[in-house]
């Protein structure tokens, strides 16, 4: 395979370095975005999510929480901007053939 080339997906292996340290990072799972703001070519925003409590007599209300500060450099802010936009094409419906 050429060194610039990527393997096809699913034969991607780890080293054992990467397995350890991937085992060791949380998973974040946020819904919203709520602000973002680049200071000092530092991009940065944050994740939120709902998160439901079950008071004692027995109503349940959800709070909005943040889920993560995220800061970068603005240069991992474009890789990230890539990755979700790949992200966003694996998940489009596949075009259609036909022509209308």
């Amino acid at each position: 395979m050429p060194e610039n080339e990527l393997p096809p997906a699913g034969q991607v292996s780890l080293t054992p370095l990467d397995e350890i340290s991937s085992g060791l990072a949380p998973v974040i799972f946020a819904e919203e975005t709520p602000s973002f703001g680049v200071r000092d070519g530092v991009g940065n925003f944050t994740l939120e999510t709902i998160r439901h409590h079950v008071a004692a007599d027995g109503t349940i209300t959800a709070h909005r929480v943040v889920a993560a500060h995220v800061r970068m450099p603005l240069r991992s802010v474009v890789a990230l901007r890539e990755a979700l936009n790949g992200i966003l094409l694996q998940a489009a419906p596949p075009a259609s053939d036909s022509s209308n």
